[in-house]
């Protein structure tokens, strides 16, 4: 596969996701407020240079949307 056609597929992999995540947020707005604020804690924590809580909330967070959306 070259560049062009992993461009192309990764595309559409990202066009599918972002409809999935959209469509989640239309059918549970808390569910937005909830993932600003764990975006809001990842990036504190980065800010603050504090990588295991970091790494702890991204990981927390990947585990939470992998419920959602499988």
């Amino acid at each position: 596969m070259d560049n062009g056609e992993y461009m192309e597929v990764m595309s559409r992999i990202q066009d599918k996701f972002l409809l999935v995540v959209r469509m989640t947020f239309v059918k549970n707005k808390r569910r937005l407020i909830s993932s600003l604020a764990e975006h809001r804690q990842i990036r504190q924590a980065l800010a603050g240079q504090d990588r295991a809580a970091a790494v702890r909330l991204i990981e927390a967070h990947i585990e939470y949307v992998k419920k959602i959306m499988l």
